[in-house]
């Protein structure tokens, strides 16, 4: 079909299309004698039949470079302000969009490859390397290439810009890409063998074309950007329902049973693990980045049918970096190499809660971009996003409002939001000491801070893709130990459900049914640990031995992210969400000291429900 465009190029008058002179075809001559390759001022849908008519409004796709005109001269105009209100659109054209007439044989002998302009607001007649590209981005040019010379414009308001500055040098900049021995080149390869390289077109192209590094521009599934079945010209689906493997980031972040493994980073082996984002990320079907970033408090976008997790809720594709926070004390802000780059959250207003209050419209705002990690989660985990009516999550208990608990307001949380030096709800001694900490947790005590996914994380290791995409661990916990210290193998984290007292607190370590407390925290009878938790009648004896007394969660709450009273204490009137069943003290007070607390201190300092200690004056309670 290709040569019936080229016919002039035949070795002799009237002999078969197989028989081409290539001495003749890649002279840099334009024979038009028995009717050849144009020399200019050719329709285009001549020869590009199918492609030109995909591209028009009745071309059947679900987007598209909209072409309204065949005339291959360049009617003017500026592609600036909203694309789709720009000057050139309502006569818009091959080459008043991306392609020059005639764009073959920029120098000659030449192949077909540079036939893009550099910049689609500098189109010129004139074809050479100063005006035409052989790949769609270039961060060499002023403006980026084409791609982004275009649309560093918003399309519409549900298409917003993506400049140059924007793209360049983030994750999905490349046009070649290695994985272990595996190099792979982005390109389409032309029918006279020219290579055009492929940076936006990874994504932006047919399904076929998106887990096809090496495509062919003569293939029948070759359409590049000009038209697609799916969103935004994109080579899959950004909501893939009920077909995962439609999924468009898995064409590249696959197993090679769902999509391909082209980036090194498997997130469909995470994503379908049991816990976690990542069975909402396989089924997503209601996202819409705009319209969240529009959204208000408990506006029904994040709740009820509409609670989903989509890739997009926490990558913005064309801003995202490539490099993961190391775990351990770390500031959480998002950088331009953080993968978090360029997405919205919900951030704490000037007007915060009370005391571990309820959350409200008034105490939460959006931030677009997010500047700390923590702010992305607190789209979905939060009242932001589910009002009073907290939905049940994949560990089958309501999940609670993360923006209660991490209020700078509470007397106790870990250090996310704020340091524990500015957690201004807590009395003094704020900060543990030093010795309660273990590496790389054990400096800058009081002014570190740490992030959501230092405790949630994916349950393998790397190389395995990092992230809380999915796990096999119960409240996706990370580190070597992955065991929640609760009283049922339902409640636990791990896979044994083993019950940790204070005696056995070291059984398992360095698995995932050790101690999950234990990745951050020393041994409960060690020096390190305070006086109360290395008392004897604790550490095996007469209540260590006691079945009802697991080691952390029945003295601290259960959900260990921030609480009313000091150091993350439960009394006997905490909310149940946060009880393991009913704890024995009813009344705390904080030591000045970790070495401060001991049997006689008990009454001063201890209110409980037991008989024998009922006769402390234990100063906070819930």
């Amino acid at each position: 079909p290709l040569l019936g465009c080229h016919t002039g190029y035949n070795a002799t008058p009237g002999s078969t299309n197989g028989t081409v002179n290539l001495a003749n075809h890649v002279n840099g001559k334009v024979d038009v004698t028995g009717g050849g390759e144009s020399a200019g001022g050719t329709n285009c849908g001549g020869c590009h039949g199918t492609i030109f008519n995909m591209m028009l409004a009745s071309g059947g796709k679900t987007t598209r470079h909209t072409i309204t005109t065949d005339v291959p001269t360049d009617t003017g105009g500026s592609w600036t302000g909203n694309l789709k209100t720009a000057a050139p659109y309502s006569a818009a054209s091959c080459v008043n969009m991306c392609h020059g007439d005639h764009p073959h044989a920029v120098t000659p002998g030449g192949t077909h490859e540079n036939n893009v302009y550099n910049d689609a607001n500098a189109r010129s007649t004139t074809s050479s390397t100063t005006t035409r590209s052989k790949t769609d981005f270039d961060a060499a040019q002023t403006n980026g290439g084409l791609c982004t010379s275009c649309h560093a414009n918003a399309v519409d308001a549900n298409h917003p810009a993506v400049s140059k500055a924007m793209f360049s040098g983030t994750a999905h900049d490349y046009a070649s890409n290695t994985v272990g021995t595996a190099t792979y080149a982005w390109s389409y390869t032309l029918h006279d063998n020219g290579v055009f390289a492929r940076n936006c077109t990874k994504c932006h192209a047919s399904p076929t074309e998106g887990q096809t590094p090496g495509a062919s521009a003569n293939g029948s599934g070759t359409v590049g950007p000009h038209a697609s079945d799916f969103g935004s010209l994109l080579a899959g689906q950004t909501n893939p329902g009920a077909t995962p493997a439609s999924l468009v980031c898995f064409n590249c972040h696959g197993n090679g049973t769902v999509g391909k493994n082209m980036s090194g980073n498997d997130i469909a082996t995470q994503a379908a693990k049991a816990q976690g984002h990542g069975q909402l990320i396989q089924s997503s079907t209601v996202h819409s980045t705009s319209t969240e970033d529009a959204t208000t408090w408990n506006s029904g976008r994040y709740s009820g049918a509409n609670r989903h997790v989509n890739c997009l809720d926490c990558h913005d594709t064309h801003q995202a970096g490539k490099t993961n926070h190391t775990i351990g004390p770390n500031d959480g802000n998002i950088t331009a190499s953080s993968p978090l780059n360029g997405v919205s959250g919900v951030k704490f207003s000037a007007t915060l809660p009370a005391v571990f209050g309820t959350t409200a419209a008034a105490n939460l705002q959006v931030v677009s971009p997010a500047t700390v990690e923590y702010q992305v989660c607190f789209k979905c985990h939060t009242s932001w996003a589910f009002g009073a009516t907290p939905p049940t999550g994949d560990s089958g208990m309501a999940e609670t409002d993360l923006a209660q608990e991490f209020n700078p307001n509470n007397k106790s949380a870990h250090p996310v939001v704020v340091t524990l030096n500015n957690l201004t709800g807590s009395t003094a001694p704020k900060a543990l000491a030093t010795a309660q900490l273990l590496a790389p947790w054990n400096t800058s005590v009081g002014a570190q801070t740490m992030t959501c996914t230092d405790c949630h994380n994916t349950d393998a290791a790397a190389p395995a893709a990092q992230g809380p995409h999915g796990s096999a661990i119960k409240f996706m916990l990370r580190g070597t130990n992955k065991a929640w210290p609760y009283t049922t193998a339902a409640g636990n984290g791990g896979t044994t459900g083993t019950l940790f007292k204070l005696s056995n607190s070291e059984t398992g370590l360095g698995t995932d049914n050790g101690l999950f407390c234990r990745n951050c925290h020393p041994q409960p009878n060690s020096a390190g640990s305070n006086s109360l938790h290395r008392n004897s009648n604790l550490n095996g004896g007469q209540h260590g031995g006691n079945a009802n007394i697991p080691a952390c969660a029945n003295c601290h709450i259960r959900v260990p992210h921030g609480g009313k009273i000091s150091r993350l204490w439960v009394t006997t009137n905490a909310p149940a969400r946060y009880r393991t069943g009913t704890p024995d003290f009813a009344q705390m007070t904080k030591n000045a000291s970790k070495d401060g607390y001991s049997t006689s201190s008990f009454p001063s300092g201890f209110k409980s429900s037991c008989s024998e200690h009922s006769s402390g004056t234990g100063s906070e309670a819930w």
